[in-house]
């Protein structure tokens, strides 16, 4: 079953974040991983790193909120190195 999650990271320069529907073990598989963001903050800045637990908090597990919101922002899902 697909949940309403934040994913939230500090940056220097911009908010990196967003609200994604990902399942827990989609979730459980993202823990610990690398994404690659490329020049969020702008060029040449280079955004990547590994994402923690505390990276992402559990919105909402509620299907009509999980619908109705949907993705938002960055999905961190979409940015796995291979």
């Amino acid at each position: 079953m697909k949940k309403l999650w934040k994913f939230e990271w500090g940056a220097n320069y911009a908010f990196i974040g967003g609200l994604f529907c990902a399942t827990d073990e989609e979730i459980e598989n993202l823990i610990g991983r690398e994404i690659y963001l490329g020049e969020y903050e702008g060029k040449h800045s280079e955004v990547y790193g590994t994402v923690d637990k505390e990276d992402i908090t559990l919105v909402s597990d509620n299907p009509v909120v999980v619908e109705a919101v949907g993705n938002f922002g960055i999905n961190p899902l979409e940015f796995l190195e291979e």
